[in-house]
């Protein structure tokens, strides 16, 4: 988190930036019939947390009016606490002296990690490969490398049961079938045979 602190620094005055450009990439994706990881719709403000004192609170920090911005988490009210006010100097000099306090959100991390140890490529599961398709440019803003996107080998193991299941409906155990829904089973399953002649007639 030391190793980081002029990135976080960097943000608080760009954050504006930073939403905008997940944004966009969230209309580009919506465009061409995907599903952003982000929503297009996200709030602005800083991408990261502030571990807040004496209850070690994560919080958001708002934007209020002027340089101003308040933590927000339901933790304070559930722990009858109330959350703390900073300027955008106080931030700053909290983000040089205790960095500690301070952690990236899922929209900045990878770009914190591409910066503090930045590698050739990264293996992502689907859910992941979604969210850093919007983050592109954002690397780009804050001249963190870009890696390649490899997508995470994955298996299903089938137990006995299963694999019985298929054997009964004549499924082939490395058929993507199962993967299609339960309707595209159906149809399969019960397209010629004796059961569907019996649907014909």
């Amino acid at each position: 988190r030391r190793v980081g602190s002029e990135l976080l620094l960097r943000e608080l005055d760009d954050y504006d930036v930073t939403t905008r450009l997940i944004q966009e990439a969230a209309v580009a994706l919506q465009r061409a019939r995907y599903e952003p990881g982000f929503s297009g719709s996200a709030r602005v403000a800083p991408h990261f947390f502030i571990s807040s004192e004496p209850g070690r609170i994560r919080a958001n920090l708002d934007p209020v009016e002027g340089e101003r911005f308040v933590e927000r988490s339901p933790a304070f009210s559930a722990r009858q606490q109330q959350p703390r006010t900073f300027t955008r100097t106080e931030l700053a000099e909290l983000i040089k002296t205790r960095p500690a306090l301070f952690s990236a959100n899922a929209a900045l991390r990878p770009v914190l990690q591409q910066t503090i140890l930045p590698v050739v490529a990264a293996v992502l599961g689907p859910g992941e490969i979604a969210y850093w398709a919007q983050l592109k440019k954002v690397h780009d803003h804050f001249g963190a490398v870009w890696p390649r996107i490899v997508p995470r080998a994955s298996i299903t193991l089938i137990d006995p049961a299963g694999e019985k299941s298929l054997r009964k409906a004549k499924i082939d155990a490395g058929s993507e079938l199962p993967f299609a829904g339960f309707d595209a089973m159906v149809r399969e399953s019960l397209s010629g045979g004796r059961v569907g002649s019996s649907l014909d007639q």
